[in-house]
């Protein structure tokens, strides 16, 4: 246990946590991949669709998306390389400097991710016929809580 540990919390605990989330991430990537797969998409490459999709309306580089879903700015490039090609993106210069690119998604990259997602819907759902909407909600506040911390405090 780290010295940051509130003392109300176990090893044992915190072992849990960590092991439950490997399978649990585990299990998901993998599903992901498979849903995915239909429609020619990596979650990468879906993670960077999404990401512009919640962050519309700000100015994205390439270096912020590579940040922001933790790959290298090569495979960021790559990524948006390909769905600027199919429509999904476009990439605009900085007009003071050139060297600056901007990446937004476009109507037809929103109506994309909107299919995946709806096609994606069906699936989620079954995970969650068994929870009450009590039980789930307070699991979304509990999702977006470790995923906030962990965005604020990522490793080098």
């Amino acid at each position: 246990m780290s010295n940051n540990t509130p003392p109300s919390i176990s090893g044992q605990q915190l072992g849990a946590v960590g092991t439950w989330l490997s399978i649990v991430t585990q299990l998901y990537n993998t599903r992901m991949q498979k849903l995915l797969s239909h429609f020619d998409v990596t979650l990468t490459q879906f993670a960077v669709l999404n990401y512009l999709a919640r962050h519309q309306g700000q100015q994205a580089t390439i270096s912020s998306i590579a940040a922001a879903i933790e790959v290298n700015q090569p495979g960021a490039t790559k990524i948006v390389k390909k769905f600027t090609d199919l429509g999904y993106v476009e990439v605009t210069r900085d007009a003071n400097d050139a060297r600056k690119r901007f990446v937004a998604i476009t109507g037809k990259g929103l109506a994309f991710i909107g299919e995946v997602m709806q096609s994606m819907g069906p699936d989620f759902s079954q995970w969650f016929t068994d929870w009450d909407p009590e039980d789930l909600a307070q699991f979304i506040g509990h999702l977006q809580k470790l995923g906030s911390w962990l965005d604020e405090n990522r490793l080098d």
